[in-house]
């Protein structure tokens, strides 16, 4: 009877203790983290005072809700109370081996070593030696994980970039979560010690390659005032190079990797620079090819205008070579003509300068740069620029004188136009629309009629008094040169209907003197020896 109540106390208690379960695993699950740690203290409570079967276990999922607490968010108490108790389910039913129960030491005496009681952490230190010294597991362990980065960490050097791999152990879970814990705080000498303690024993060992990281931080260990921290980090160094690792295998990688992404640059730099010199050799093709077409063209041109130019010279050269010619000629006639009728030429001379009526001048210019003097014809260039006056007299019949004297002159015209055409100051007259509508005989010797030239006549020049004679009653009308009283062999035919005279000056200081307009009883014959005509176009 007293067994069986026993039993029934017994069974109601095993019932009471499952319903409390259940409501841990609830809060466990549940989304309000501040139910979390006092749940899984009562948890840990239970599976200590109350053990119960694996059965049980899994119908709660008590493993897969602890593993919930294994990720790099929870909060450092979580995770420790976690591992804790999937230790203790391992052990008590055989979840873990021997080698991973040895392991789990390991990484709970390196939990111990950052504790921040300084006896409990050198404690932990000196249990986790002992182990690595008798346990290869643990040695291999710790290699293999995130230990050398914890280590790292918790030095608190600097900012030193690591390219290990991470580890999918519990040790891993547990190094994000002491960083966390850690972030932003000073790590105390005595930890620091702690772990250099654990590495100098890693280092007594084989296979050292894994702690090559560690090096540049216990170079700065080696600077810093604190005797026990630089004496380990000393010894710890010292290892190393026994083994021949001088340097760190991620700045070694880091360092190929520069120099890779170096030489990729400088070659894709040499590249970009080889496609700019080729575009350039090209445009210099381009452009030197242009040059040289352009070169050839300009040198058929100018070898054209050369052969222009020598036909126009050897035709100019013909035209004075006639000219000195009927020149000679003529003035062997003249002479002729002179000595066989003195009388007759000196009575004819007589006559015509006898019969003349005297025109008033009256000549119109547009003002411009010229002075004119008071009471006299005497028109002065002030300044460089084309200057035409005109005769206000038109003329439509009858032979007509009009007279000038050249006081200085480096460039001047005298001629006929048009009636009533207006060639405005700094305008050539020998320019369209001009050219058409008149004719002028040029200072030197060429006669011009709408822009063609003909040469024969002598040149004008300072102190010559200069004539024009028209003859409006002839068929064609003419108008004939006198330079000095001496007839010029080129004249102008085929005027027009209505004509006026006109002059024109251009450098500075040229000046000239209108002398006289007549009116003429008598022409003078234009059939003299070596006459040129030239019709009015």
């Amino acid at each position: 009877m007293e067994k069986e109540s026993e039993k029934t106390n017994r069974n109601t208690a095993n019932t009471s203790e499952l319903d409390v379960e259940t409501t841990l695993c609830f809060e466990l699950r549940s989304s309000n983290e501040d139910l979390h740690l006092n749940a899984l203290r009562r948890l840990l409570d239970i599976l200590l005072l109350s053990p119960r079967s694996a059965q049980t276990i899994k119908q709660l999922d008590i493993v897969g809700i602890l593993k919930n607490f294994l990720s790099s968010e929870a909060a450092p108490e979580l995770l420790g109370l976690s591992v804790g108790m999937l230790m203790i389910l391992g052990e008590r039913f055989g979840v873990l081996g021997k080698k991973h129960c040895r392991c789990a030491c390991g990484a709970w005496a390196l939990q111990i070593i950052l504790s921040s009681d300084e006896v409990l952490s050198r404690s932990g230190s000196d249990q986790l030696c002992k182990l690595i010294e008798s346990e290869v597991e643990i040695r291999r362990a710790l290699l293999c994980t995130n230990f050398i980065q914890i280590v790292i960490e918790q030095l608190n050097i600097g900012t030193l970039t690591q390219n290990k791999q991470s580890s999918s152990s519990s040790s891993s879970t547990s190094s994000s979560s002491y960083k966390q814990s850690l972030e932003g705080q000073s790590t105390p000498n005595y930890i620091k010690s702690g772990l250099l303690a654990v590495v100098l024993k890693l280092a007594e060992g084989e296979g050292l390659e894994q702690l090559s990281s560690l090096i540049p931080c216990l170079e700065i260990l080696m600077k810093c005032q604190e005797k026990e921290l630089k004496g380990k980090a000393r010894q710890i160094l010292g290892c190393l190079q026994i083994e021949g690792i001088t340097s760190s295998s991620s700045s070694q990688s880091e360092k190929e990797n520069e120099q890779n992404e170096l030489i990729q640059q400088l070659e894709e730099s040499n590249r970009v620079k080889d496609d700019e010199i080729h575009r350039i050799k090209e445009d210099n093709k381009r452009l030197n090819e242009q040059f040289i077409r352009e070169h050839e063209e300009n040198q058929r041109k100018d070898e054209q205008i050369r052969r222009k130019d020598d036909e126009i010279q050897r035709k100019d050269d013909e035209i004075r070579r006639k000219e000195e010619q009927n020149q000679r000629r003529i003035s062997e006639l003249e002479q002729q003509i002179t000595l066989n009728k003195p009388k007759q030429d000196s009575q004819s001379q007589n006559n015509s300068n006898s019969i003349t009526v005297e025109i008033p001048l009256s000549i119109s210019s547009i003002p411009g740069t010229f002075t004119m003097k008071d009471n006299e014809f005497t028109y002065t260039s002030t300044a460089n620029g084309y200057k035409t006056f005109t005769n206000n007299t038109v003329i439509t019949k009858e032979v007509y004188k009009y007279e000038i004297k050249i006081n200085k002159i480096q460039w001047f015209i005298f001629g006929v136009k048009k009636s009533g055409l207006v060639i405005p100051n700094e305008e050539y007259p020998g320019k369209q629309p001009y050219a058409k509508d008149n004719m002028h005989f040029h200072c030197n010797g060429i006669v011009y009629q709408n822009g063609n030239g003909t040469y024969g006549n002598q040149q004008m020049k300072t102190d010559d008094t200069v004539a024009i004679e028209v003859n409006m009653n002839s068929n064609p009308r003419t108008a004939i040169l006198f330079i000095n009283n001496k007839q010029q062999p080129v004249f102008v035919s085929g005027l027009p209907e209505s004509v006026q005279f006109y002059f024109s000056i251009y450098y500075n200081q040229d000046s000239v003197t209108a002398i006289s307009l007549k009116q003429l009883t008598s022409l003078t014959p234009t059939g003299i020896q070596g006459a040129k005509e030239v019709k009015w176009a």
